[in-house]
């Protein structure tokens, strides 16, 4: 929030803007909530020195601030002139193209009326290009998401479920690599704590090593951003802990696939091998998986493909079942085979 670009502001349209942090601390990060509270508007030509954000980098003469009459006052907000909710968006995040508020100030009461839309990545989303510190050094996550890769998250470091999950993943590294898969952890410990902790998940799995570099996010920026967040568990310092999230993205850096499990539930990592194996099948031809299917077994083809279709694309042929509504949807073949 410190970065953001000086602008004119007009006191007669003003628009709140909430740093993005703090609306990520949401439950439900997808919702969309109306809020109304009274602020006291003031302006002043001075940066603010209580606000530990800092409101603009440098003085502006007409600079509104949002005071929230909570004892939390000036803590969060900024009032700044915007000409579209995509403006604000690129303020609050430019990794979050959908999330974005709006504001209208009523009369003299002041009352503000804002709308948050709450972000949060999801399939289709393109995961942005952040610089990160790794087990492995730095990493840009463009760079190193150039194939099929697994994100996955955990929540702390010398836990339990935690420990036998990422041993689980480091045996089944071969079974990833044989189909061009990478794997990326990510805790919010640092690296120091990830580089000691893997001394002990190696010792729960004989003859595996975590080969693959682990995220250090003490800050808890990624894994808002990456919508990693389990609302309800929290660390010693009443922090929220990530989430057991698992995003499978492709190499056009967009997410596929989202797991989210609550911290008392570990990762089946026969399921991940399972669900990458239906990703690689569906991105090369018009089909999809039903439902138990593993390897070698039939896959339904696309109900956007015609029969005539169906007979070029799959000369091996097809069964299609007969069903009560005579709509012949449910149509099987093997790309397996």
């Amino acid at each position: 929030m410190d970065m953001l670009p000086r602008r004119n502001l007009e006191e007669d349209n003003p628009v709140l803007l909430v740093p993005v942090a703090e609306l990520l601390e949401s439950r439900d990060k997808r919702q969309v909530t109306n809020i109304e509270q009274d602020w006291q508007i003031s302006t002043t030509n001075q940066t603010c020195e209580t606000c530990p954000r800092g409101c603009m980098a440098r003085p502006q003469k007409t600079t509104l601030h949002a005071l929230n009459r909570s004892s939390h006052s000036h803590d969060t907000c900024h009032v700044l002139s915007m000409q579209t909710p995509s403006q604000v968006s690129t303020l609050l995040n430019p990794h979050l193209p959908n999330s974005y508020l709006t504001i209208t100030k009523k009369q003299r009461k002041q009352t503000i009326s804002h709308t948050l839309t709450m972000p949060g990545l999801t399939i289709g989303d393109s995961v942005p290009n952040l610089e990160v510190e790794t087990t492995h050094g730095v990493i840009k996550l463009h760079d190193y998401i150039d194939t099929w890769t697994i994100l996955f998250s955990h929540p702390g470091d010398f836990t339990p479920v935690c420990t036998t999950e990422l041993g689980k993943m480091a045996a089944h590294a071969p079974e990833f690599a044989k189909r061009g898969v990478k794997l990326l952890g990510l805790s919010c410990d640092d690296v120091s704590s990830h580089a000691e902790w893997v001394k002990d998940i190696e010792a729960y799995t004989p003859g595996c090593k975590v080969t693959y570099p682990i995220i250090a996010d003490p800050k808890r920026e990624l894994i808002k951003i990456l919508n990693m967040v389990d609302p309800d568990e929290k660390d010693s310092s009443g922090h929220n802990v990530p989430s057991r999230a698992l995003h499978i993205v492709g190499a056009d850096k967009r997410i596929k696939l989202s797991f989210l499990y609550p911290a008392s539930t570990g990762r089946n990592m026969d399921e991940v091998v399972r669900v990458l194996d239906s990703l690689e099948r569906s991105s090369k031809n018009k089909i999809a998986t039903p439902a138990n299917w593993k390897p070698g077994e039939d896959v339904v083809i696309s109900p956007s493909v015609s029969d005539e279709e169906a007979k070029k694309l799959f000369p091996q042929g097809f069964k299609t079942v007969g069903l009560p509504s005579n709509k012949g949807y449910l149509r099987f073949t093997n790309v397996d085979h």
